[in-house]
């Protein structure tokens, strides 16, 4: 990944942690195109307003159509625009801090738990989304015929399906289609060897 800051200190924390970082203006599209926005697979934009990304975001999203793009919105009320200007997904700091906030104070076990698999280190386990591609052995399967559990150990938690639809525990009868993403929980030799009987 490439790091976009105009900020001394932050590009250098960047540099000393040894992270490709361009000193500039992420609303310039010169710096964008500097940064390789036109090959890249994903862009998170998270300036200071709401005005900044939905900048970004838009000259992003015409320098690169395919790209997925995350946008930070200080307020619920621009949600909308940053959507329609492009981004697939948008992430209000506030909103999010107060529902983790909340789920820490009603459930704490559960919550320490999804906090070491999603993002803790030296921890077997991993949260992570797989894609089917065109000539994958389960396009058209059932989770039962998959066998994922049994071929790859890796447990499917639910799967979101092409037509926007979330599977959450999906029955052992639920059908799977090339473009379906496929939430599962497994280490990472366990996820790497569904990543590849998923993508061929």
């Amino acid at each position: 990944f490439v790091v976009v800051d105009t900020g001394d200190e932050q590009v250098q924390m960047a540099k000393d942690e040894g992270w490709l970082v361009i000193q500039g203006d992420a609303t310039e599209e010169v710096v964008l195109q500097e940064a390789g926005i036109g090959s890249a697979a994903a862009l998170v934009t998270a300036l200071d307003t709401d005005a900044q990304n939905l900048f970004v975001t838009v000259t992003a999203r015409s320098l690169n159509p395919d790209m997925f793009i995350v946008a930070r919105s200080s307020h619920v009320s621009s949600e909308d625009k940053l959507v329609k200007g492009g981004a697939n997904r948008v992430l209000p700091p506030n909103v999010i801090g107060g529902r983790r906030m909340a789920m820490m104070a009603l459930n704490p076990p559960i919550s320490d738990y999804l906090d070491l698999v999603a993002h803790g280190s030296g921890v077997e386990y991993r949260l992570q989304e797989v894609e089917l591609r065109p000539g994958s052995p389960y396009d058209e399967s059932t989770i039962a015929e998959a066998r994922v559990r049994e071929l790859t150990g890796a447990y499917i938690l639910a799967v979101r399906h092409r037509d926007g639809r979330i599977d959450h525990n999906p029955a052992p009868d639920s059908v799977l289609h090339v473009g379906d993403r496929l939430v599962v929980l497994g280490t990472e030799s366990q996820v790497s060897a569904l990543s590849a009987r998923a993508r061929t």
